[in-house]
């Protein structure tokens, strides 16, 4: 999967499946303890749609190193960047929350 991954991320800039290959081969980078490539890799989403998604899987990293000021940063960039009906922005308030920051209540959070 990586191989693929990897070649998919290479692809043309503007296509939108290079952004998600990008940020899935970011997710083995993670789990394989490979944190310099990971954010190498997440620089490259540059996509604003993505930028959210990428913030989010750099709180993961940052949280993962012991970071807890960067990973906060990062998810309250992918938080505040991310559609306020997303189900996946309740994900990243818990995450927030489990870091002790208190996000204010929105209407899309009911």
């Amino acid at each position: 999967a990586k191989a693929a991954l990897t070649w998919a991320a290479q692809a043309p800039a503007g296509l939108g499946y290079t952004h998600v290959a990008k940020l899935r081969l970011a997710s083995i980078q993670i789990e394989e303890k490979d944190y310099d490539s990971a954010l190498k890799t997440l620089d490259g989403v540059d996509s604003p749609a993505f930028s959210p998604l990428a913030q989010d899987k750099r709180g993961d990293l940052f949280a993962l190193q012991g970071k807890p000021d960067a990973a906060k940063a990062a998810y309250l960039k992918s938080y505040q960047a991310m559609n306020i009906q997303s189900e996946y922005r309740r994900i990243i308030k818990i995450k927030l929350n489990a870091l002790g920051v208190e996000v204010p209540e929105t209407a899309g959070d009911k």
